[in-house]
């Protein structure tokens, strides 16, 4: 079972495109997609192992990752080979890796996880849009935290953590984001009449 161990090394290049097990694959592997010209030469539809020459297909294999002395494991999508250990990920096969990777940082670091953020919102009767915005983060940050694409700032986990133990607050945040908006055009028309 291959195990990846985050904070230490990475197994990603530059567009988060992965190997799971070896160094040699992962060379490979990122000639093919680091580079948007390289990608049309390696067909997805019958890979190679590299290191055996053996077939891969589609399958779902076990993966244990680690952060800081956490683990957690998985089942993990992809192509493998049954002659070696390797595996190829697709970007889709790694949003299953990263929201699982989220997911255990949320819990070593005390982070709210992606279900009780929603829960949250949805006690405050909020959509995510408008969570994001009242809230801070913007109108699309929601959709990420809840799905567990993004992990949120220690300040949207503390907001939310007080407006889940008193939602009277979200009237407060509600109010002064109604009080900036009012007041950024009488200053911009004040500028603009003190230029001229």
């Amino acid at each position: 079972m291959p195990i990846i161990a985050f904070g230490k090394t990475s197994t990603t290049c530059r567009r988060k495109w992965a190997c799971c097990t070896s160094n040699l694959w992962l060379k490979l592997f990122q000639s093919f997609y680091c580079f948007p010209s390289r990608r049309r030469t390696m067909a997805m539809d019958n890979p190679v192992c590299p290191e055996s020459g053996a077939p891969m297909h589609r399958d779902v294999r076990p993966i244990t990752l680690t952060y800081k002395g956490q683990s957690i494991t998985f089942e993990m999508p992809g192509w493998y080979s049954d002659a070696s250990e390797e595996g190829i990920h697709t970007g889709k096969d790694l949003r299953i890796s990263d929201r699982n990777l989220n997911f255990l940082k949320a819990r070593v670091e005390g982070l709210l996880e992606p279900s009780e953020i929603r829960r949250i919102r949805k006690k405050l009767q909020l959509t995510q849009e408008e969570a994001g915005t009242i809230i801070g983060g913007g109108p699309r940050a929601f959709q990420k935290y809840e799905s567990g694409d993004l992990l949120p700032s220690r300040a949207i986990n503390s907001a939310l953590t007080l407006l889940n133990r008193d939602p009277s607050g979200l009237i407060e945040l509600k109010n002064r984001q109604g009080q900036s908006a009012t007041a950024r055009p009488s200053r911009i028309a004040s500028i603009s009449v003190n230029q001229m």
